[in-house]
């Protein structure tokens, strides 16, 4: 039988646990000890309630416009007037494939009514 450990927690917090009823001595909202799940796996920072999600916000960078501080262009291993994909190429390829599709649907159903 394998045994799996997991981690549980990032270091500083871990989850909330319903079934756990741990003590936080420092209103810190962490649990002062560990939750244990198995012999293998244990959260060492189990928290003391559940998260709010509407209570966690973000905060974004504000963007700039192109035009006030450009960013150098992205690098590329092809050169500018490549296209970075061949679609004629492509298009064309396809086409055919079209064609020669609907030429055998022809012959074949041309070759049925006989």
């Amino acid at each position: 039988m394998t045994v799996s450990t997991n981690f549980w927690d990032n270091g500083k917090e871990g989850n909330y646990w319903g079934n756990y009823n741990g003590s936080d001595m420092n209103g810190d909202g962490i649990c002062d000890t560990p939750y244990v799940i198995d012999a293998s796996n244990q959260d060492n920072y189990p928290l003391m309630a559940p998260v709010d999600i509407d209570s966690v916000s973000i905060e974004l960078p504000e963007w700039e416009s192109p035009s006030s501080n450009p960013s150098p262009e992205p690098q590329t291993s092809q050169p500018k007037d490549q296209e970075p994909f061949p679609t004629v190429p492509v298009a064309a390829a396809s086409v055919a494939a079209v064609v020669v599709v609907g030429a055998g649907l022809l012959v074949y159903f041309k070759k049925r009514k006989r």
